[in-house]
């Protein structure tokens, strides 16, 4: 029985006095707002032999080196620490972008080198809301709509809203259904997280398009004139708006014809002028007896190389003078002579 008793006792004392060092955190990865608070908690046991002497947080600890949050000025007025027996919890508010990273416990005691770092700790990433919808939305369309993150924000309930007014009946998921829609649907919408109202997401336009008949403009008889650019602008009581232009070139296949009478002018144009040419070179050679009895008398006055020159204008055959051009003649002319009798002539006007 002693025996017995003996062996119970060194199975457990043994037990209680080699503890170790534990610490165990509610959550190893936090998704939190932007804007938000979170809070980081757990618990921690140490060796019997030690004594803790100070408990800190610190962020993103690399070998002998963990700085305490409160020391840090980009943490200051912004980090609480709440203590009980061997629990921790830190208190983050406005959370940044720029404060995620591992966030773990340092726990300090009597003994200089004795002291232990919770590691790995808590991964904290920080998200913001957005919506997205579809590309185009079409009348009787039943789109839908995502309020999405970044991370995975858990056990969060989701409140849509339309025109900064809160659709009550369609809350709950991150997506929003809407069936069916019409131009009634058009608005903004937006969406935030179930408890942290005060921190929805940015507002996105939804367009619900027409696809109603509208109108169309005829053109019957076309004309230069009608080239241009053309646009439609619908009206209603909500204002108006206008269709991309369309541009509009008229052109003819009687350019061609334009064309060709253009060319039938110019060749009209050329035979006249040659018609007047050759009329002109025909009056030139219709000259009168006259006229070029005139020519060859300006011709004489010009120019007189030999006495032979001043009795051009004689007949040949009788070389009678019948022209003031001879003052006195010695022998008077006989017709009747033979053809080689010589004839003299004598020129007395001096």
């Amino acid at each position: 029985m002693f025996r017995l008793f003996s062996l119970i006792s060194l199975i457990v004392i043994p037990g209680i006095c080699s503890q170790e060092w534990e610490i165990q955190y509610t959550s190893m990865m936090k998704c939190v707002l932007k804007g938000s608070t979170t809070r980081f908690s757990g618990t921690y046991k140490h060796p019997d032999h030690l004594t803790v002497t100070e408990t800190f947080w610190t962020v993103n600890p690399v070998p002998g080196k963990a700085i305490n949050l409160l020391n840090l000025p980009d943490y200051k007025d912004r980090v609480q620490y709440f203590l009980g027996d061997k629990t921790f919890v830190l208190k983050l508010s406005n959370v940044r972008h720029e404060d995620e990273g591992m966030y773990c416990l340092r726990i300090v005691t009597n003994k200089e080198r004795e002291s232990y770092l919770g590691y790995r700790g808590i991964e904290l990433r920080v998200t913001e809301l957005r919506v997205e919808i579809p590309e185009e939305v079409v009348e009787k369309d039943s789109p839908v709509l995502f309020c999405n993150t970044t991370c995975i924000l858990s056990g969060t309930d989701f409140i849509w809203y339309k025109n900064g007014k809160r659709l009550s009946e369609r809350s709950g998921t991150n997506q929003l259904l809407l069936q069916s829609v019409s131009s009634d649907d058009t608005g903004n919408y937006s969406c935030a997280a179930r408890d942290r109202e005060h921190l929805p997401s940015p507002a996105v336009t939804l367009s619900v398009r027409s696809v109603g008949s509208g109108q169309s403009f005829s053109i019957s008889s076309f004309s230069s004139s009608f080239s241009g650019r053309f646009y439609c602008e619908a009206q209603n009581k909500y204002g108006s708006q206008r269709s991309a232009s369309v541009s509009l070139s008229v052109s003819f296949a009687g350019g061609r014809t334009a064309g060709l009478y253009a060319a039938a002018g110019i060749g009209a144009a050329l035979i006249c002028i040659c018609i007047i040419v050759v009329v002109i070179k025909i009056i030139r050679n219709r000259v009168t007896p006259s006229e070029e009895q005139k020519h060859r008398g300006s011709q004489q006055h010009q120019t007189v190389e030999s006495p032979e020159d001043a009795y051009m204008t004689l007949d040949p055959k009788s070389r009678c003078s019948e022209y003031d051009t001879l003052d006195n003649m010695k022998r008077s002319c006989d017709t009747d002579e033979p053809e080689d009798q010589d004839s003299t002539y004598y020129n007395m006007g001096k």
